[in-house]
């Protein structure tokens, strides 16, 4: 078990009163493997744009479900809320693509 004097004492011993210094950063050179992966991840992200897809779902009948499941049942269980899913959302909008 650690006392609190023990902490005491190794603080006096170590002179808390000295900060560490920082010790300054060291380069290591990129060789074979890493350096071929750096290069090619380098030149991939300056050279193919950025893609971003969104879309808009109109989920109203959706947390209506959800809603109703919520009144007739307590959740219980992982099922009793499965319009929380994303893939029962995507099957509900395939459903009805208007």
């Amino acid at each position: 078990m650690i006392l609190r004097r023990d902490v005491e004492q190794a603080i006096e011993r170590a002179g808390a009163a000295s900060p560490a210094t920082p010790r300054p950063l060291e380069r290591i050179p990129l060789r074979g493997v890493r350096r071929a992966v750096a290069e090619k991840m380098s030149r991939s992200r300056t050279e193919i744009p950025d893609a971003t897809t969104w879309v808009d779902v109109d989920a109203t009948d959706l947390v209506a479900a959800r809603d109703a499941l919520r009144r007739t049942r307590p959740p219980s269980s992982a099922s009793a809320c499965w319009p929380c899913s994303p893939a029962s959302a995507w099957t509900a909008c395939a459903a009805s693509p208007s």
